[in-house]
């Protein structure tokens, strides 16, 4: 027989067809209480009808029905809620999408905890130790920034040093390396005995939290600074940064590694080693990437330090085995909780522990949270060391936090392991394609909010070469022209505040009208206008000059009279100190207290000096080209040009040729055009020519001021100039020699009003008073202008060119002072805030485009100070289109801003300049940069129409506006990532990153504070690209990443720019059964609804009509119209229909109820296109 015929015959209860027919009147669909107990009812009557048929609920049978459907009903549900754990998608247990997540060879992230870095501000040791001039520092506070003592610095180091191991004293580091600029140092000290993590107290929400400073070390395969594996008997090791920004800058100092959370370990004593060994830690919230694992002898001294790997299985664990030569090797496992197992290798690719295996691990918080300076104080740290001498002795740091953290986060989501895990196992632990750039970086930690990742492709670049990015993203990049044209365009920028406000005064100053004093066009205004100068000369301000005092600063004839004069006393490299005489050789008092003009002349003012011969262009010399014949007598000299006053003596020989010309008058005001004839005397054929020169000129600041510049006084009572430690009693931010005279005078600029101002303003913003600012030159600040002294209101009389301190201070109630910058007008519905501003305009009419442009400081690693995108005019340009005299002095501008028509359209042949500043003091290098390039030159401004609108473009014929043409310049692109490139890198990946902790910190801003100077700043570049160091291994060799933060464009609201500012205007329908207040908060709803960061990306467009459909289509019935206006009503339309954003942008619309306007009721037509679309068609 047959061996499955037997079987089928001997174990006929196993076979088959048997098994099948018995389920044959199984019900598989009865999975619940009633299907399972009626599936066993018709089973009874369709196979024992005659032995069972009493089915009344009091039976003993049915209730065993019942029951055992209950029971199946139960077992039926577990069984399907324990199939849905074993899928992804559907589990709803953290541990079962865990279990998964690391099947798919994903590991989710654990909490994060905040970690930084303390700013050693002092250190002090029980040491003895002695500075350069042998006194002893021990027991000495020393600062490591301390502008009262030049000593303290170098006696600080001294002390580091002392700290220091004598093989890597300060300059001579244990480890270095740079990052994002910053060059980082490692430093060993000689410590015995310090903490592990040494622990302190902080403040997060209020809340005492437990900190630990740690030692650092540089961890080379990423290039970045870690947490030193911990090491009871290991030296403290600490970092010095520098970023070259200076002493008090954030980031240059040395610095202790900070973490949030308490530092544990537990030992693990392995007799018998297992393959595959879990060792559980069962402490909750352990932090994602603080785990190390040792083996350790009896008394705790390092044996061994095993490294993490991301798993044990694959290739991950042949590569470390036999690339690495590292067999000891672990991996963490995340369970519920955030408690952890640690597992190890199964003894073919990894070595099984023996011993005393010792594990640390931090634990955290689980939050979400932004640290700021002030959260904690200052923090000290004293640790034991071993002086030169063998001795133990004490150090002491005290410590501070400088910059914010935003990197901690909780733990991943559930949603969020099962939206990632799928996602990395799709990119196979790898960075290669575009998508991955996209998906993987998102796995990295849960305060990712959104990410979008961009491919900047290009050829390649030589190693012999240095990198060259032509878009200035991450090298500067420089472009020369000689087309391009400058002038300036005045303005009067309205912005409007609607009424109701939910803002108090305090907030609406801050707000609104303190930003505006340290606006870089308000200041191009009162730069513009604010000279005091020479009287007579060329001067486009002349009509300011304070003729009260009749002041002639320096005279054509070269005489001393009424002129000042400056005597310096010692200098520097780019400072001098000295004091102020007049032509009698007194002292001059400056300041208010002053006389005029020096009453306009304090700390900070601005003043342009002109050293001998002390004229602008004078003739310097006069050369006898032809010497002519038959003279006799001397011939007549007449110059003939721009200037005046030029008078010349010929002289001849005994043959009758003229041999010389003697300049009796060298004149001023003359230029290259200047012409010389020799006339008379009898002879024939003489001929000469001129050379015209300017004396130098310099503009420097008032930096400090000793008693009104006057000094101490001498023996008889009289001033001397000179301060108690005998340095001048005025010191200027350049060197200027003595005997220069002073030619102009810039007050001060005050970027704030005073307080006895503010308070006069908050009660006039209280009591709905309109009211001016304008900024008075003695006192060097703000002033209120009444509304009854204010001229009335209009567009011409606003208009920047109707400026005029004719009237400035005019209290006489007859509306005639029109000297106001800032002016705030009341009406019931709004706050209307008119601003003066000066805008420098510079173009190319076909060489440069001005696209992808940094407007904030970034520092050059060149300069090693701040640096923006600029503009420079070169000294070969001619000094006008009349003078062919060289401008000789470079003129270097910074750019502002785009230039932006009303539509929204950004011209990409023009930008915004302001004057430059090479100090980086918040002062013009030369405030009259504008006047000295374009003197009184003009160009033509003509209009284009493109599309129905109207452009502003430079044509031979049109509106003469100042301004000069056919300028040779140099514009620089600042790279606004300091970020070195390698040069073989075939692909650049822009990762534009916006953090959870971000967003939530700049959202609760703009809904409840608004203020410009509390706004968050971004993350920094370094921040993200440590938050993304474990990427570096995942990615392709040839690419490199480049991580920016991202920023929101506000729209609509009070807060938004004033271009972006707009009232909706929704009429209701007849029948609305809202009121208008539920109006506004449904459109409020529906606005924040459409603009939610989920639909949509970096970079998008955002379009009106799309706003109006969706707000329309949820609230059918109850609107009419919706339309949008701007603010301005002065400004167009256009600008709000279709708004664009960079491709580091999101948008956040910030609309209250006071920017939405509901109108009387009509009749609704739901076929109307209105209706419809949100279009208002007229």
């Amino acid at each position: 027989m047959a061996q499955g015929a037997r079987q089928s015959s001997l174990f006929a209860a196993e076979d088959f067809s048997v098994i099948y027919e018995s389920f044959a009147q199984a019900n598989f669909k009865a999975y619940d209480f009633d299907t399972i107990k009626n599936a066993m009812v018709e089973y009874i009557d369709s196979n024992y009808p005659e032995n069972f048929n009493d089915w009344i609920s009091s039976s003993e049978f049915t209730s065993l029905l019942e029951l055992m459907a209950f029971l199946g009903h139960n077992l039926a549900f577990r069984n399907d809620l324990n199939s849905r754990e074993n899928y992804l998608s559907t589990a709803e247990r953290r541990d079962s999408a865990l279990r998964i997540a690391e099947f798919l060879g994903y590991t989710p992230t654990r909490n994060i905890v905040a970690n930084g870095y303390l700013k050693i501000n002092s250190v002090t040791t029980t040491e003895t130790v002695y500075d350069v001039d042998g006194n002893s520092l021990s027991n000495v506070n020393l600062q490591f920034e301390d502008v009262t003592d030049p000593t303290a610095y170098q006696n600080f180091i001294t002390v580091m040093n002392s700290i220091f191991t004598s093989s890597n004293q300060f300059g001579a580091p244990y480890a270095k390396f740079t990052r994002n600029g910053t060059a980082n140092e490692v430093y060993r000290t000689k410590s015995v005995g310090a903490d592990v993590s040494y622990e302190f107290n902080g403040n997060i929400t209020g809340t005492r939290t437990v900190f630990g400073a740690h030692s650092v070390y540089h961890n080379t395969s990423n290039n970045i600074l870690e947490e030193k594996t911990p090491d009871p008997y290991g030296a403290l090791d600490l970092v010095y940064k520098n970023d070259n920004g200076g002493f008090s800058s954030p980031d240059t100092g040395f610095f202790l590694g900070f973490k949030q959370g308490t530092l544990n370990f537990k030992d693990f004593n392995i007799t018998n080693g297992l393959p595959n060994l879990v060792l559980d830690i069962d402490d909750s919230n352990v932090a994602n990437g603080n785990i190390w694992v040792q083996t350790v002898d009896e008394v705790g001294q390092v044996m061994t330090n095993w490294s993490r790997v991301d798993r044990l299985f694959g290739l991950n664990a042949i590569y470390n085995n036999i690339a690495n030569n590292n067999r000891n090797i672990y991996t963490v496992s995340s369970r519920e909780d955030d408690k952890v197992s640690v597992v190890f290798g199964d003894g073919l690719f990894g070595n099984v522990p023996r011993g005393v295996i010792r594990v640390w691990y931090r634990t955290g918080l689980n939050r979400s949270y932004v640290l700021n300076p002030e959260s904690f104080g200052a923090m000290n740290y004293a640790f034991n060391y071993i002086g030169v001498d063998g001795n133990t002795y004490r150090a002491s740091f005290a410590t501070s936090l400088k910059s914010p953290v935003s990197n901690a986060s909780q733990r991943e989501s559930l949603q969020s392991i099962k939206d990632n895990a799928g996602r990395f196992f799709s990119t196979q632990d790898r960075l290669v394609t575009a998508e991955d750039y996209s998906i993987f970086p998102l796995t990295v930690s849960e305060n990712i909010r959104k990410i979008k990742s961009v491919n900047r492709v290009h050829s390649g670049h030589s190693r012999f070469r240095d990198f060259n990015d032509p878009t200035g993203s991450y090298s500067d990049a420089i472009q020369f022209m000689d087309d391009g044209y400058f002038y300036r365009e005045d303005i009067a920028a309205r912005n409007v505040v609607s009424l109701p406000t939910n803002l108090n005064s305090e907030q609406t100053y801050s707000r609104y009208i303190k930003p505006l004093l340290d606006n870089p066009e308000v200041k191009n205004f009162f730069y513009d206008r604010q000279y005091y100068g020479p009287v007579g000369s060329y001067d486009p301000y002349t009509q300011y000059t304070d003729t009260t005092g009749n002041i002639v600063f320096f005279n054509a004839n070269n005489s001393a009279l009424n002129t000042f004069r400056w005597n310096q006393i010692s200098k520097g490299s780019n400072t001098s100190s000295g004091y102020i005489t007049n032509d009698t050789s007194a002292v001059q008092r400056i300041g208010s207290n002053g006389t005029t003009p020096m009453d306009k002349l304090d700390v900070n003012a601005m003043i342009e000096f002109v050293t001998t011969p002390y004229k602008i262009g004078y003739i310097k010399t006069i050369v006898v080209t032809t010497a002519g014949s038959g003279y006799t007598s001397a011939p007549t000299v007449t110059i003939t040009g721009s200037g005046t006053g030029a008078v010349g003596t010929a002289n001849i020989d005994g043959s009758g040729t003229v041999i010389s010309v003697t300049i009796d008058n060298a004149g001023l005001d003359y230029d290259s055009a200047t012409n010389i004839t020799l006339t008379g005397g009898g002879g024939t054929g003489a001929s000469a020519m001129v050379t015209v020169a300017s004396a130098d000129t310099a503009w420097v600041r008032v930096t400090s001021v000793y008693n009104d510049g006057l000094g101490v006084d001498n023996s008889v009572g009289t001033p001397t100039g000179i301060d108690l430690i005998n340095r001048g009693a005025i010191a200027l931010s350049g060197v200027i020699p003595s005997g220069a005279r002073i030619k102009r005078i810039v007050p001060a600029w005050a970027n704030d009003v005073t307080s006895t101002v503010k308070t006069d303003l908050l009660n006039r913003l209280a009591n709905n008073l309109s009211f001016g600012l304008r900024f008075d030159a003695v006192t060097q600040t703000w002033k209120i202008v009444d509304s009854t002294d204010l001229v009335t209101s209009s567009i011409t009389n606003n208009n920047p060119s109707s400026w005029s301190r004719q009237y400035e201070g005019n209290t006489t109630g007859t509306g005639i002072d029109n000297s106001w910058i800032i002016r705030l007008n009341y009406t019931s519905t709004a706050w209307e805030i008119v601003t003066r501003k000066t805008r420098y305009i510079f173009g190319s009419d076909a060489q440069i485009k001005f696209n992808n442009l940094n407007f904030q400081e970034t520092f050059s690693s060149e300069t090693l100070k701040p640096s923006r995108d600029s503009i420079k005019i070169l000294g070969i340009n001619s000094k006008s289109s009349s003078n062919n005299l060289p401008l000789d002095n470079d003129y270097t501008l910074n750019a502002f801003g785009y230039f932006t028509y009303p539509d929204g359209f950004t011209d990409p042949n023009k930008i915004r300049l302001t004057l430059a500043t090479t100090t980086n003091d918040g002062f013009p290098t030369n405030p009259s940069a504008f006047n000295d390039i374009v003197g009184t030159d003009t160009i033509n401004l003509g209009t284009t129409t493109v599309d129905g609108f109207t452009y502003t473009v430079r044509s031979e014929t049109g509106t003469s506006v100042v301004g000069r043409s056919g300028l040779a310049s140099k514009f620089t692109r600042i790279a606004d990532v300091n970020q070195v490139i390698d040069p073989a890198t075939t692909n650049i990946i822009d990762t534009y990153v916006l953090l959870t902790s971000y967003e939530n910190k700049f959202r609760t801003w703009a809904q409840y504070d608004g203020r410009g100077f509390t706004k968050p700043n971004t993350p920094t570049i370094s921040e993200l690209n440590d938050l993304f160091t474990s990427l570096n291994n995942k990615k392709s060799i040839s690419d490199q990443i480049i991580y920016r933060p991202v920023k929101y464009k506000l729209l609509f609201g009070d807060i938004a720019s004033s271009e972006l500012q707009a009232r909706f205007n929704v009429t209701k329908t007849a029948n609305s059964s809202l009121g208008d207040v539920e109006v506004k908060q449904e459109v409020i709803r529906l606005i924040n609804e459409y603009f939610g960061i989920d639909n949509w990306d970096f970079g998008d467009t955002f379009y009106f009509t799309e706003l109006a459909a969706y707000v329309h289509n949820n609230l059918v019935g109850q609107i009419a119209q919706l339309t949008i206006v701007p603010v301005d009503n002065q400004a167009s339309i256009d600008a709000l229909y279709e708004i664009y954003s960079d491709s580091d942008e999101l948008f956040l619309p910030v609309v209250t109820t006071s920017n939405i306007t509901v109108n009387k009721s009509v009749a609704y037509n739901p076929t109307s296109i209105a209706a419809n679309s949100g279009v208002n068609i007229k």
